[in-house]
């Protein structure tokens, strides 16, 4: 995030996982967690470092803002019918190609037959998938996930 008019004041990154919490009944939560998967915090102004500062941050960010919940789904873990939603997940992509075309997606299952594959979906951001990363979470695994 850069800070003033195109990051005059500085700038703010961080990196965190994105997972869905599938513990409370009927709903998957998509959420970026903080409190269990930040990795990363760097902050500058007017592209200076400030020693120390990081480390605060990121410590704040654990200790009171925990999470940041993004989409909830209403979900039926148990269904077979077609109609209903059965499992919400989400796909990050990062694109290293010049093209860069990062992409999120939400993905949902609905009840009924067998699952699709998601690994096709980072093709749509990156060509040939060959110079993107992805990760999600794996059907059928219970509760929170990295990404």
């Amino acid at each position: 995030m850069l800070l003033g008019d195109a990051g005059t004041l500085g700038t703010l990154r961080i990196v965190a996982s994105v997972d869905v919490d599938t513990s409370t009944n009927g709903i998957d939560l998509v959420r970026i967690d903080l409190e269990q998967k930040l990795w990363l915090t760097e902050i500058s102004v007017a592209g200076f470092p400030i020693p120390g500062l990081d480390g605060l941050f990121a410590a704040f960010l654990r200790n009171n803002v925990k999470l940041i919940p993004l989409v909830p789904f209403p979900v039926d873990h148990a269904t077979s019918t077609t109609t209903a939603m059965k499992n919400a997940d989400v796909l990050i992509v990062d694109d290293t190609s010049p093209a860069d075309k990062d992409a999120s997606a939400f993905l949902v299952t609905f009840g009924g037959g067998s699952p699709a594959t998601s690994r096709r979906s980072p093709r749509a951001s990156s060509p040939g998938a060959a110079t993107g990363g992805s990760s999600r979470r794996w059907v059928g695994s219970a509760g929170s996930s990295a990404r």
